[in-house]
């Protein structure tokens, strides 16, 4: 009987679409997801941009993410492994990773970081997450 539990239980998670497996990003997460990625990007592709301390924690806090710091450590993981850098595979949230994958096309690869950096640099400093050097 046991067993027959386990195999329904298995066929169902198996046949489960991902979405029921896992759960989606709240608008507050997506948010700080992507505050997140673009506080790792701009201090390097931006000239003039500097992370405020604890701006990152706040803004989570502010924004009501109670697993800033899961999401964090995610986002650290998702950019590492997409950029060939070491990272923790326990760290790694789908969902995170998914939306690092969407955000990501915005950063352009050509070098023209202009208009980027005017777009994701306001949004940190708006965010209380960067400042001007």
């Amino acid at each position: 009987m046991r067993f027959s539990s386990l195999v329904v239980a298995l066929s169902m998670l198996v046949s489960s679409p991902p979405a029921a497996i896992a759960d989606a990003l709240s608008a507050e997460q997506e948010s700080f997801v992507t505050v997140t990625l673009a506080s790792l990007v701009v201090p390097i592709k931006c000239d003039g941009y500097e992370i405020i301390d604890g701006g990152l924690r706040r803004f989570g806090d502010a924004a009501g993410v109670v697993d800033g710091d899961r999401l964090f450590r995610a986002v650290i993981a998702a950019f590492s492994a997409a950029n060939g850098g070491e990272y923790d595979r326990g760290d790694l949230v789908p969902e995170v990773t998914r939306k690092l994958n969407e955000v990501g096309v915005q950063i352009p690869k050509d070098g023209k970081f202009k208009s980027f950096c005017q777009k994701w640099g306001g949004m940190l400093i708006a965010n209380h997450v960067a400042q001007r050097k």
